[in-house]
């Protein structure tokens, strides 16, 4: 799902070079819950799509959790945006993807 509604891996796919029906697969059989961002910069990303199952994961409500996603920033552990913001700036300057890990805000749980 994305924050305004349209289909998750609209355009996507055209953008990264890869085949739509690869990443579709992707999604679907990965065991774990994650997300897609557009970085805007080397502070902040904008959601792109997130897992069905990420805003339980960490207690909210879908609607909840998209007000939450508009910045990707603010649901990133404050100890881990220092991190985070130098892996954006290495993507800015080299152009290449990259795996980020984080700690997430849980509604009850604080970050964990």
């Amino acid at each position: 799902m994305t924050k305004t509604g349209e289909k998750p891996l609209e355009g996507i796919a055209e953008k990264k070079q890869l085949d739509p029906r690869a990443l579709t697969v992707l999604i679907q059989n990965d065991p774990g819950s994650f997300a897609l961002y557009k970085v805007t910069s080397h502070t902040s990303a904008e959601t792109l799509f997130y897992s069905a199952d990420r805003p339980a994961i960490c207690g909210y409500s879908d609607a909840e959790y998209r007000a939450l996603a508009i910045n990707g920033n603010d649901l990133i552990y404050p100890e881990d945006q220092e991190r985070i913001q130098a892996d954006l700036m290495r993507m800015l300057k080299t152009g290449e993807d990259t795996l980020l890990n984080y700690r997430v805000r849980h509604r009850r749980l604080g970050f964990v």
